[in-house]
């Protein structure tokens, strides 16, 4: 076996792994961020397949990945205020 088909069952196996972890700590349903989360771990394991077979230069791989990172930035701080504004309610609204 070479070192290039070694490479993609590594990122193969690391990708069943992340998904199968993905739907054994999921909760009931599918709210926004739980398919959003799901996305992300898709596109990541899509790009991190094409990245590891040579279809994907590192630069566009390099903006890919970031591209995953701001999204998910996004998710996170979009989540926390929308807690701060229910932790609001009944207090007279938003200061």
């Amino acid at each position: 076996m070479n070192s290039h088909l070694a490479l993609l069952i590594a990122v193969s196996v690391v990708g069943c792994v992340a998904l199968g972890g993905f739907f054994c700590t999921k909760t009931q349903g599918w709210g926004k961020y739980t398919l959003s989360a799901l996305l992300l771990l898709m596109a990541m394991l899509f790009a991190s397949l094409c990245f590891a077979a040579g279809f994907l230069k590192a630069d566009l791989f390099g903006s890919i990945m970031s591209g995953v990172i701001g999204f998910t930035a996004g998710l996170f701080r979009s989540r926390k205020m929308e807690g701060k504004l229910e932790g609001t309610e009944g207090k007279g609204g938003m200061r």
